[in-house]
């Protein structure tokens, strides 16, 4: 006889799991994969590299730093298999924090991360900086990510999905541009929300952009004609919330607005696209030549993605062009 959850259990019938023993344990390492690492020392060793593989640092999750030396050893090796790292709005404070040696850790920590390959940079750390930057003894995110981070970086994402507006993204300009030629990424990602209707300040927007989050390409035309940053790709993702969650409606009001719905959304692809060539002119060909990183543009709508890229001939000059990946044919 053995016991689960003190309640005896026939062995013979505990048997019966025995083929489906290797699904059990491999749902639950996803289910719950902190339950699954505590299994044993055998699944321990192999499961932390997975669960640490993304890894977004906070007080919470950086807790066995505060540890002193042998205790914290085991967060400092689990801190190695960082590959994705996710600096969210708690993120700056904490690591700050632990670079200092300010409460409630106990020692000054440097190159937490020795093997990013990717750095997620959220909306709200960035904002952070503008809030903070006039504190007395603030590190500027840079900064402490200089002395935390490494490894070969591959990509570099700017997450400005919650960014209310134009306005606030160009104070961090150069801040981002900073980022990505300290980084040296292949790949620099930018991600924008667009509202599908224009909104006014009580919905997040403010005074002077027509909309809660235009598209604004200048940040992007400026990190690709940048002579300082040196990319394979850079990639702008622009995501439209997906207006045809609603009622139901009759067959031929839904014939209809499915067409309505498709022109809409050439429409906005074409009007993101002219955004960005119409900043862009002879002197930024002149300028990159033949290095020019190349140009993805995906714009998504629900489930609908419309990925283009950005080419130049004599003839036409810069413009999109469907890519490789895109159902759209030319």
């Amino acid at each position: 006889m053995c016991e689960i959850a003190n309640e005896p259990v026939n062995y013979q019938d505990f048997q019966r799991l025995l083929p489906a023993h290797d699904l059990i344990i491999h749902f639950l390492s996803q289910v719950t994969p902190v339950t699954y690492l505590l299994l044993s020392k055998y699944y321990y060793e192999k499961g932390i590299s997975s669960l640490y593989s993304t890894f977004t640092p906070n007080k919470d999750s950086l807790h066995g730093l505060t540890q002193t030396f042998p205790h914290n050893q085991r967060t400092l090796k689990s801190l190695q298999y960082v590959e994705k790292l996710v600096i969210g709005e708690d993120t700056s404070k904490s690591i700050q924090d632990i670079t200092r040696c300010f409460h409630p850790f106990k020692s000054s920590y440097r190159t937490l991360f020795p093997n990013v390959k990717t750095l997620e940079i959220k909306w709200e750390s960035l904002i952070n900086e503008l809030r903070l930057k006039c504190d007395s003894g603030y590190l500027p995110l840079i900064y402490v990510l200089w002395m935390q981070v490494r490894g070969t970086m591959e990509e570099l994402i700017i997450n400005l999905e919650k960014a209310p507006c134009i306005c606030v993204i160009r104070f961090l300009e150069d801040l981002i541009t900073t980022l990505a030629k300290h980084f040296g990424p292949k790949t620099v990602t930018l991600v924008y929300r667009q509202s599908p209707t224009h909104k006014n300040i009580d919905e997040g927007g403010c005074t002077v952009c027509p909309s809660q989050l235009a598209l604004d390409m200048r940040l992007p035309v400026q990190i690709w004609g940048s002579t300082e940053v040196h990319l394979d790709t850079l990639k702008v993702v622009c995501i439209r919330p997906d207006r045809r969650r609603q009622a139901r409606p009759t067959t031929q009001e839904e014939d209809g607005e499915v067409k309505e719905k498709k022109e809409e959304q050439v429409d906005w692809v074409k009007s993101t696209t002219n955004e960005i060539l119409s900043k862009l002119n002879s002197s930024d060909r002149e300028k990159r030549n033949d290095g020019s990183p190349e140009w993805l543009l995906e714009v998504t709508e629900g489930e609908e993605v419309d990925q283009r890229v950005l080419a130049w001939t004599e003839k036409k000059g810069y413009h999109f062009m469907p890519s490789v990946n895109s159902e759209e044919a030319e």
